[in-house]
């Protein structure tokens, strides 16, 4: 709005201060406006607005406000966002547009929840594949907020280093929320984590407090309540695999929010997560995969962010800088596993190599965490091998298993892990997916649950 023009709005959140003169408030006009004012306001009041000064009129109805909503949503234009995304001869194509109507009714969810100031929390998982949607959407809200609106609209990020949404991670969020009074219900974004059974609690937690918009590939385990999310997207729901991954999915929703670029970070979420879609042989994806993976690992709150990881994306001498030293550390944890690996050939010539982490641990390096390590290691394996391969990385109470896309047929680690639970009396659990998965056990009984995993892969170990 231009601050020389009369306008009217509606007020339809206020962030509280322990100062009412602090207050920002959120006012729908002929675009958001977010502001303080000398009036101490009330949701639903109605304003006039001149030379940013503020007068109340009166009180709007919700038909009203509704209607003023509507419309400022209706001009972002999603509709004709999603069709400028070019999906044309995509080998995931099919399954994008089956999805395609999903991702634009939660997004124009998400843009009136963006729009009237409602509290927002982003949960990203910690990987290259989860931070690339995040940074997705960080450009998608940078760019709605530089076209229609007046001051700066505040998001909350959290990368999320569990597979879950835990009742700890709903509890800050609740506390966040706090801090609003808001016609629209806070909104809690997940992408490329937390459907697990683990989740389940904060999920009812949540029923009472937010809504929650939940983009990700992880198979679902039978009897996740889908029906309690308000929009849950889950590409295995439409014919889609974890080759199709979160990443990519929240890259295409950020598109239809706000028509943004964002083929760079696709490109990086799929080479980060060894999507059979990756472009191997792009330079700038392998190399922004390995820098978002750094940094996701950092243990600088900084640089978790994504406004921060998408500034050394765009600037090429930081990005290069921070690749290169990434790069060489990864190149020497890699030759440090390979040294440390015991190596098993079953009766069906896999080839299943076996490393405590420990020995990676021992360098005392920042990077990379053994999640992910794993994932290069099996990378790394697989090319030493010819394919056929396994690999399982322990740490503590935890096992990182990855399998190369040639024995996928013969070997479901989903269903593995769901007989050692059985066997164990849920003493070793675990999920993922059914080609990469993490599996954790009771104190002290790691090298059982090492014991048992092989022993379904048909080896028996010393």
């Amino acid at each position: 709005m231009d601050q020389g023009n009369d306008a009217t709005g509606v007020v339809s959140s206020i962030k509280v201060a322990h100062n009412p003169a602090d207050f920002i408030y959120n006012i729908i006009s002929d675009r958001a406006v977010q502001t303080k004012s000398a009036l101490q306001l009330q949701l639903y009041d109605s304003v006039a607005m001149l030379d940013g000064t503020i007068s109340l009129k009166g009180k709007a109805d919700d038909i009203i406000y509704q209607k003023a909503l509507s419309d400022l949503v209706d001009t972002i234009g999603l509709e004709a966002n999603a069709k400028l995304i070019n999906l044309k001869g995509k080998e995931y194509e099919e399954v994008a547009n089956r999805i395609m109507p999903k991702l634009v009714e939660a997004a124009r969810f998400l843009a009136k929840g963006f729009m009237s100031g409602a509290p927002i929390v982003v949960r990203f998982h910690n990987d290259g594949d989860g931070s690339a949607g995040a940074i997705a959407l960080y450009r998608a809200f940078a760019e709605l907020q530089k076209r229609f609106f007046t001051g700066e609209r505040g998001v909350s990020w959290e990368m999320n280093r569990s597979i879950a949404y835990t009742l700890e991670s709903f509890y800050a969020d609740k506390m966040r929320f706090q801090s609003y009074e808001s016609i629209e219900r806070p909104i809690v974004v997940i992408t490329d984590f937390g459907t697990s059974e683990e989740s389940i609690e904060a999920l009812n937690g949540s029923a009472e407090v937010c809504d929650i918009v939940w983009l990700d590939h992880h198979m679902p385990y039978d009897g996740f309540p889908r029906e309690s999310v308000k929009h849950y997207i889950n590409v295995c729901d439409f014919g889609g695999e974890s080759s199709f991954t979160a990443g990519l999915l929240t890259c295409m929703f950020a598109q239809v929010l706000a028509a943004v670029d964002v083929e760079d970070v696709k490109a990086a979420a799929l080479v980060s997560d060894y999507s059979k879609y990756a472009d191997f042989k792009s330079e700038a994806a392998a190399m922004h995969s390995i820098i978002l993976d750094y940094l996701t690992s950092s243990s600088n709150e900084m640089h978790n962010k994504p406004k921060y990881m998408d500034a050394v994306l765009r600037d090429s001498e930081k990005s290069e800088s921070v690749f290169r030293h990434a790069n060489g550390i990864l190149e020497e944890t890699i030759d440090t596993g390979i040294k440390n690996v015991r190596s098993y050939r079953n009766a069906e010539g896999i080839n299943i190599c076996v490393l405590d982490f420990a020995h990676i641990a021992k360098l005392r390096l920042d990077y990379p965490l053994p999640g992910r390590y794993s994932s290069k290691l099996q990378y790394r394996m697989e090319s030493v091998n010819g394919g056929r391969t396994v690999t399982l990385v322990h740490y503590g109470s935890y096992i990182s298993v990855r399998t190369s896309e040639d024995v996928r047929g013969s070997i479901d680690l989903l269903e593995i892990i769901e007989k050692l639970k059985a066997s164990s009396n849920g003493a070793i659990a675990g999920g993922g997916h059914k080609q990469a998965a993490s599996i954790r056990t009771e104190r002290g009984r790691i090298d059982e649950a090492i014991r048992l995993f092989l022993m379904e892969l048909g080896v028996q170990a010393d």
